[in-house]
């Protein structure tokens, strides 16, 4: 939690961080292994707690939160980097299993990872 100056100067409070700055903070980090203990800990809660709180105000669960991240941004990299192999877009958003990775993005993005990246080819889109 964060220190701000209260009203009269005198008494300090304190923010309460919010559910978004938890999202935020979690796509950012994406790469890397994360835990629920871990975002609990960074913003000053209970890991039951920040579970309560993502599935109160955003209707999702960490965990969903996490691997749409992750999705995200690998589709971002093979929009950037169609020459890219899936394997390297798993690796690049810290998942070792090309096949894993695959179904999560099938079930996130709408198409399998290669299909996604001939139909951001062929239409010349971009993030």
């Amino acid at each position: 939690m964060r220190s701000l100056q209260g009203g009269g100067g005198k008494t300090p409070c304190f923010k309460t961080p919010s559910s978004q700055e938890m999202v935020e903070w979690i796509q950012r980090n994406c790469r890397r292994p994360l835990s629920l203990a871990e975002v609990a800990g960074r913003f000053g809660y209970a890991p039951e707690s920040v579970r309560d709180k993502l599935v109160r105000e955003t209707g999702s669960p960490f965990k969903r939160h996490y691997l749409q991240a992750k999705m995200h941004r690998a589709a971002t990299l093979l929009e950037e980097k169609p020459q890219l192999q899936v394997g390297d877009a798993a690796a690049f958003v810290g998942m070792d299993d090309p096949y894993y990775f695959s179904r999560l993005f099938r079930k996130y993005m709408g198409a399998s990872p290669s299909q996604y990246k001939m139909s951001h080819k062929a239409s010349g889109r971009s993030a």
